[in-house]
Parts: structure tokens; C-alpha cells; sequence
């Protein structure tokens, strides 16, 4: 037998069956405001699903995602919680927590912000930026993000193709993770402002400019730029940042950091 005790006040009790919460596939000009999203799943090689929210679509546009709790999702292939490819969105002030497999945010597409989250306690990455183009990182909270293969927050590219670019990450905080942020094949990608409490890692493959200004990394950084296909970057600047251990690169310019 199994027996549940429901909190004080609920008056109804349901099983979901759906993979997936809100599916904007090609839809545009839609926000998603202040929903419990709880309960979704996905089983093996259920692929994309075990979802808040999602679109997988690239035709999707002029969308807001915005104050929402998307919590205990499954997903058994590391689909996210909140799942995006699209143009001009925004993913601000939701609170995303307690999901098993799930990556907490993923995002492709063009123009896409993703601000002021609190993302605690998922099963994958936490914050993942992947074939984008524009795109912000900026004021979220990242924390006791421990999985397997998984990192607080990673920027990369599809492959050992540059398909990512002009990204920034800027003034998130990260606590309690094994690697609080990664990447890898980006061009043009600038990191400021932020506290990381794990490691920095970067896999290579970056082109373009690499700026890291004003930051703290707790558990150092280490910034790879050889090794096949290596590196083609203009311009590697590293600024005014505290760094506990780790080591560096080749920095084009470095100063005024505390080892």
C-alpha cells in the first residue's frame, strides 16, 4: 500500500501524464507568467521531454518567460526544465529547483536573455547556452548544481564548430557546484561582475574576443587554448579578478588580478 498525506488545505489530489507542461513550438508573442510548473517526466529515451517548458522549434519568437516554479520534473536524457530555441526571449525571475536528470535552463536560437533566476538543485547544468547568437547571462543565482558531467553555467557549440557568439555572463552568483562555469567554440564571449564558488573551465575551440573583468573565482580558473582545432582568439583580456588557484593561458592582457 501507499500512502499519502497531502499538505493542510489541499482538496484535490491528480497524477499528471504529461512529458511535457506549456509547448510553444512556433508560436510568437506569447508569455508564460507566475504558473507552478511541477511533475513532468520523461523516460528513457523520452527525448526532450520531462519539460516545464519548452519549444525546440527555432520558429518560436517574442516570448516571456517570466516568475514562474518549475520544480520535480524527471527527464531520464537530461532534457531541461525549461527548454528554449528561439528569437527575442526572455527567461527572468523564475524559480527553478529539486528536478531529477533535468539541465535547469537550456537556450538556443538568437537574442535571448535569461536574468534574475534562482536555479537550485537540478540533475544536470544549470544554466546552458547552446548554438546561440546574443546572447546575456546576467543576475542569477546558481546553486548545488552536483550531477554527473554537470556545471552551474556552460556556453558552448554544437561540436567542434563555432556556432555560438557574442555572449555575455555577468553578474550571476554560484555556490556549492563542482564547476560553476565552462565553455567552449564561442566567439566573442565576455565574462564580468560575477562570483563563482567552483571551478572555471574553458574546453577551447574559442575565437573572437575572451574578456574576464571583475570577477571571483573561488575554485580558480583555467583557461585551455591549445590542443585540436585549438583556438583563433584577437583579443584574451583578464582584469581586476580574484582568483583563489589555477592557472591562466596564454593571456593576451593581464593585470591588476589577486592570486
Amino acid at each position: 500500500k501507499i500512502y499519502l498525506w497531502p499538505r493542510q488545505g489541499v482538496t484535490a489530489v491528480t497524477i499528471g501524464k504529461q512529458n511535457n507542461g506549456f509547448n510553444l513550438n512556433g508560436k510568437s508573442y506569447v508569455a508564460i507568467e507566475g504558473f507552478l510548473i511541477q511533475g513532468q517526466w520523461g523516460g528513457v529515451r523520452d527525448f526532450g521531454k520531462g519539460v516545464g517548458i519548452t519549444s525546440s522549434a527555432s520558429g518560436s519568437s517574442n516570448i516571456i518567460i517570466k516568475d514562474n516554479e518549475v520544480a520535480r520534473t524527471y527527464s531520464f536524457e537530461k532534457a531541461a526544465a525549461v527548454r528554449f530555441t528561439g528569437t527575442n526571449v526572455i527567461i527572468e525571475g523564475n524559480y527553478i529547483h529539486d528536478t531529477q536528470g533535468n539541465t535547469g535552463i537550456s537556450m538556443g536560437g538568437v537574442q535571448v536573455t535569461v536574468r534574475n533566476n534562482t536555479v537550485d538543485h537540478v540533475g544536470y547544468v544549470g544554466i546552458w547556452f547552446m548554438d546561440l547568437n546574443g546572447g546575456v547571462i546576467d543576475h542569477n543565482i546558481v546553486t548545488d548544481i552536483k550531477g554527473t558531467h554537470s556545471n552551474a553555467i556552460s556556453v558552448y557549440s554544437s561540436g567542434t564548430v563555432v556556432l555560438t557568439s557574442d555572449i555575455v555572463v555577468s553578474n550571476n552568483q554560484v555556490y556549492d557546484s563542482d564547476r560553476a562555469l565552462t565553455f567552449d567554440y564561442v566567439n566573442n564571449l565576455m565574462v564580468y561582475n560575477n562570483v563563482f564558488d567552483g571551478a572555471a573551465n574553458s574546453w577551447g575551440g574559442m575565437t573572437g574576443y575572451l574578456r574576464v573583468f571583475n570577477n571571483v573565482f573561488a575554485q580558480g580558473m583555467s583557461l585551455l587554448l591549445t590542443g585540436p582545432p585549438g583556438n583563433n582568439i584577437s583579443e584574451l583580456t583578464v582584469k581586476n579578478n580574484i582568483i583563489h588557484k589555477g592557472t591562466g593561458g596564454n593571456w593576451t592582457t593581464h593585470e591588476y588580478n589577486l592570486y
